[in-house]
């Protein structure tokens, strides 16, 4: 999205993505100069080069659908920004849900009222050269250097925690690692994670999360990483207060700034907020993918709080839509553990788990500073070695080390194995998201391997693209469910087909009568009635089977994160006889997952409803069903 001021002005603003379709594609990609493929780096990628078009034209025209059909429409009355309302519940369903476009030209508003008030200037929300130094307020070059910062170069009630430690020894968890009694959330900790849903105006409760419910006591903060694929900045920064460093981490909006430069976020918005985004590879002609990757990780005094959601750092994910989280708390260790470790690094922490280990390495992969990893040395991240993070990386990737080190399937059928799960029987996986897009049957078997812990390496060459003798269970077909809600569920929602614009599925897929998802689809509905959801998740159970092993245990993990169920997200394998396997990763994801365990097949499905967002058993798509899609139906809305 461009912005302009007065003629021969450009306004440089941060902008706030309308879609939330991991498969976009820049709207320049469909200029001429870029229908032309770029030449292959080797023969291998070249085998690809047909279906590389196919998924280039199909960006293009998913671009341009979103772009048409995000309409404004006026907001619901009574509902505060950043939290539910309560007559939010009783609203008609097919009145007023807040579009992301809607949200936009009410920040534009606010923007340009802030550069009236500055004398008509036109100032970006960030920029890329370093900010004048002044007293109390953090710059880029304090960021971007590993030395202390020189006194008052970060605001001093934040930088003794960024580059130093409490002599203060911090209170342990409940030795049950339940939730502490509490007189309200902020005071609430997760010391051994859990999963919540995120909070919708439309159906209030005591359990679900907002915004603010996430960052816990944020007067306490003093440090914090927001990252999001959608993000309001001015908004985050609104929500977040005070004035303690915080990274925001995003996808780049601008071919020039593809290297992961860092801004930083003018004064007038917030002050010590920085902003950068991971280095993006082209994939081909005028394609990069995204960074889609959503997360908050908040460092206080006594706890670091990890946060995983579904949701973007926009109000109207955290409050119309269904939406999840993972989040987790970890103590802070007494001060004479810490100073005993040698050397003095974040990594030297020898309560790291594969988990935070993992992600905190990511974190730097995505751009952001070793400034923000100083602290991990004062926390106790032991209680996080039953959970497993998974990711991907932008790029290609040649040879099964790359492909490792790059994610995607590989990252989750690592995961899956970390586990430790049990052996025979068979495996149904169930997976819901905002977005789908091409499939086909190589990949459906890769993706259901992965969730068996079957690592692509141990299977995949040029004459075996899927694992062979892949155990499918007692029915036919691959035993994967795949969840989207239909038109009828849309249309029955509060928000109407108004509120549809953040779930994406290209008519031109379900058109195909031999698209090979079209048997898997199932209906999805949220257990709150009504509201769309956005949600993305794995549910993956071990069955037993007919004649099960001794030693085989009643199980299954449900993944929470950014990853949709394409390609996009997972990956592509390729691969030439005689060469390398390359992996081709589109986006930036991360996600984690966690095991079910029950003593009975019954207790394990219990669990997993439990936790699913969505309604369990899933009833399969009707003759006469059809998916939401957008570029068909939003025209009528």
């Amino acid at each position: 999205m461009s912005n302009s001021g007065s003629k021969g002005k450009k306004r440089e603003i941060d902008v706030l993505v309308l879609s939330d379709s991991d498969d976009e594609t820049p709207a320049s990609s469909s200029s001429s100069s870029q229908k032309k493929r770029a030449p292959p780096r080797d023969t291998a990628a070249a085998t690809t080069a047909a279906a590389d078009d196919d998924e280039a034209e199909y960006q293009r025209q998913l671009a341009l659908a979103m772009a048409e059909s995000l309409a404004a429409v006026e907001p619901s009355e009574g509902v505060a920004s950043g939290g539910a309302s309560q007559s939010g519940a009783t609203a008609s369903r097919s009145s007023g849900a807040t579009s992301r476009e809607q949200m936009e030209k009410e920040r534009l508003a606010r923007q340009r009222a802030r550069e009236e008030e500055n004398g008509g200037a036109l100032k970006p929300a960030y920029k890329v050269q370093p900010a004048v130094k002044r007293p109390r307020v953090g710059t880029i070059a304090d960021v971007t250097t590993d030395s202390a910062p020189s006194t008052g170069a970060v605001a001093s009630s934040s930088s003794n925690f960024v580059h130093g430690f409490a002599s203060t020894s911090a209170p342990a968890p409940p030795a049950s690692g339940a939730v502490s009694p509490a007189k309200n959330r902020h005071a609430e900790r997760y010391w051994n994670g859990a999963l919540h849903r995120v909070s919708s105006r439309y159906v209030p409760d005591s359990t679900s999360f907002s915004f603010d419910d996430a960052l816990g006591p944020k007067a306490d903060i003093k440090t914090a990483i927001v990252g999001a694929y959608v993000m309001d900045v001015e908004w985050v920064c609104e929500r977040l207060g005070g004035d303690f460093p915080v990274m925001l981490v995003t996808p780049t909006h601008s071919k020039e700034n593809l290297k992961g430069e860092i801004a930083q976020v003018i004064p007038e918005v917030r002050l010590n907020t920085f902003q950068c985004s991971p280095r993006m590879q082209q994939l081909f002609s005028g394609y990069y993918g995204t960074m889609h990757v959503k997360c908050l990780i908040l460092y206080f005094e006594d706890f670091c709080r990890i946060i995983i959601p579904t949701a973007n750092s926009v109000d109207y994910d955290w409050d119309r839509i269904d939406n999840a989280l993972y989040i987790h708390d970890f103590p802070s260790r007494p001060f004479d553990a810490i100073s005993s470790e040698s050397p003095k690094s974040p990594w030297a922490n020898g309560t790291h788990t594969s988990f935070t280990k993992n992600l905190f390495k990511y974190m730097e992969a995505l751009g952001v500073r070793p400034r923000f990893s100083n602290p991990l040395q004062r926390y106790d991240f032991s209680s996080s070695n039953k959970v497993q993070l998974v990711t991907s990386r932008n790029g290609w990737a040649t040879g099964w080390d790359d492909i490792e080190k790059s994610g995607g399937l590989t990252s989750l059928a690592k995961g899956v194995k970390a586990l430790g799960i049990s052996s025979g029987g068979y495996w149904e996986i169930e997976c819901t998201g905002s977005s789908y897009g091409k499939l086909d049957d190589n990949f459906l078997r890769q993706f259901l391997a992965a969730c068996q812990g079957i690592e692509p390496r141990e299977y995949f060459t040029a004459k075996c693209k899927s694992p062979p003798n892949l155990p499918m269970g007692p029915r036919s077909g691959l035993p994967i469910k795949l969840i989207f809600p239909t038109l009828a569920s849309v249309d029955g929602s509060f928000g109407g087909r108004p509120g549809g614009g953040t779930l994406f599925f290209p008519s031109k897929f379900w058109d195909k009568s031999d698209w090979p998802g079209r048997k898997l689809m199932h209906q999805g509905i949220s257990k709150r009635q009504g509201v769309i959801a956005h949600t993305k998740h794995i549910v993956a159970l071990h069955k037993p089977g007919p004649n099960p092993p001794a030693d085989f245990k009643h199980e299954g993990w449900i993944y929470t994160g950014s990853h949709n169920f394409t390609t996009a997200a997972w990956g592509s394998l390729s691969q030439q006889v005689g060469q390398q396997a390359r992996l081709q990763l589109a986006n930036w994801e991360m996600g984690c997952i966690i095991k079910i365990e029950g003593a009975t097949e019954a207790e394990v499905e219990r669990k997993a409803s439990e936790l699913a967002t969505y309604v369990r058993p899933l009833r399969p798509y009707g003759k006469n069903d059809v998916p939401w899609q957008q570029e068909k139906y939003m025209d009528d809305a």
